[in-house]
């Protein structure tokens, strides 16, 4: 199999396209573009700026000299923009540090995948503010599950500091 179909990432190809080796990968983001995201029917174009914040998170720690970037990106009014940066921040770890405050923000995005990557983007990030910690906890009646667990993860990795929303993850254990 992996004589026949080259399974890496071709070189040349946008940064959305990991994991479609069948060569119709353009034509299955623009598909999705279309159907889950409401973008033009150029969704080439319309990605562009988001191909480019997922370029800085594919750098690693390395990215962290482009933050300013990611937080406009999660400010940005196109989702597909938003989730990029938020995916972006996940791949800096503590080089997220600094983009705390906008992550927390995003906390409250309408696209659970962007409250979702903020979250994990926040676990990984190291110690985080008390206004942080808070916000994750109201993430943990989210409507969506994968928000909600990321949200624990988050909460999780502050250690002992976890404790100041002791109540609300008893709350949420109870509910499950």
């Amino acid at each position: 199999l992996h004589r026949k179909f080259d399974l890496k990432r071709p070189s040349g190809k946008n940064a959305a396209s990991i994991g479609y080796n069948l060569g119709l990968d353009g034509l299955v983001l623009q598909r999705v573009a279309q159907e889950r995201r409401g973008v033009a029917t150029d969704s080439v174009s319309a990605s562009q700026l988001a191909a480019k914040l997922r370029a800085i998170g594919s750098l690693g720690a390395h990215g962290a000299t482009q933050l300013a970037t990611l937080r406009a990106g999660l400010a940005s009014p196109s989702v597909d923009e938003r989730v990029a940066a938020a995916w972006a921040l996940t791949q800096l770890k503590g080089g997220a540090q600094p983009a705390v405050a906008a992550l927390t923000k995003s906390l409250g995005d309408v696209d659970h995948v962007v409250r979702g990557l903020s979250a994990l983007a926040l676990r990984d990030a190291g110690g985080v503010t008390d206004a942080a910690i808070d916000a994750l906890a109201e993430r943990l009646t989210d409507p969506d599950d994968g928000v909600r667990m990321a949200s624990a993860w988050a909460i999780a990795a502050q250690g002992s500091r976890a404790m100041r929303v002791f109540q609300a993850l008893m709350a949420a254990g109870r509910a499950q």
